[in-house]
C-alpha cells in the first residue's frame, strides 16, 4: 500500500514563464531545478527554479542548437545535454557548470545521432541507452567518463530496440522501462 502522502498534489505555479512545451529535459543541479529545451519550436532555452515558485530565465539561447527528445544528466557537478532532435538528429554532447554558459564536449559522440533516448549516471560513468533514428529503435548502451569519448558497452542489450522509454538507477542497478519499439 502506498502512503496517502503521495496522493495529495498541489499546483505550484499555473504560469511558470517558460511556456507550453514537451520533449524537454529536467534535472536538479546546485539546489535548483532546471528545464532545458523542448518542443514546439526546437527550443534551446534554460530555466531555473530555486524557491519553489518563481522560474527565472537562465539563458534564452544556450550554446547547443534548439532541440527536443534529448537527454540530460548531472555528472561531476556539470550539466550535460546529449543528442536529440531539432533541425536534424544530433549526437553531440554539451556541458555547463551553471546552465548559462555551455561548452561543446564533442560534436560527434561514439553513438549515432538519435532522439528519444535515455541517459543515467552510474558507477562514475554517463550511460546513453536506446533511442531512435528515422524509425529504427536502438538497443545499444554506451558509456563515458566525461562525455568526450564513448565506449560501446553492448550493441544489443537484452531489451528490444526502443525509444520514448525511461531509465533509472536503483539499488545499484540500471533499469530500462517501457518505451516504443515500432
Amino acid at each position: 500500500m502506498v502512503s496517502s502522502i503521495y496522493s495529495n498534489w498541489t499546483l505550484s505555479n499555473f504560469s511558470a514563464g517558460w511556456g507550453n512545451r514537451y520533449a524537454h529535459t529536467n534535472i536538479v543541479h546546485d539546489n535548483q531545478m532546471l528545464v532545458m529545451g523542448g518542443y514546439p519550436n526546437n527550443m534551446n532555452d534554460v530555466w531555473s527554479l530555486s524557491d519553489g515558485a518563481t522560474w527565472d530565465l537562465v539563458t534564452g539561447s544556450a550554446g547547443w542548437s534548439g532541440r527536443y527528445y534529448h537527454s540530460s544528466v548531472v555528472f561531476g557537478n556539470e550539466i550535460f545535454v546529449m543528442g536529440g532532435n531539432g533541425s536534424s538528429k544530433f549526437n553531440d554532447v554539451w556541458s555547463s557548470s551553471d546552465g548559462a554558459t555551455w561548452d561543446l564536449v564533442t560534436g560527434s559522440a561514439g553513438w549515432s545521432a538519435r532522439a528519444a533516448h535515455t541517459s543515467v549516471v552510474y558507477n562514475n560513468q554517463i550511460f546513453v541507452m536506446g533511442g531512435v533514428l528515422s524509425s529504427t529503435g536502438f538497443n545499444d548502451v554506451w558509456s563515458s567518463s566525461g562525455g568526450a569519448t564513448w565506449d560501446l558497452v553492448t550493441g544489443s542489450a537484452g531489451w528490444s530496440g526502443r525509444y520514448h522509454h525511461s531509465s533509472v538507477v536503483f539499488d545499484n542497478q540500471m533499469f530500462v522501462m517501457g518505451g516504443y519499439d515500432g
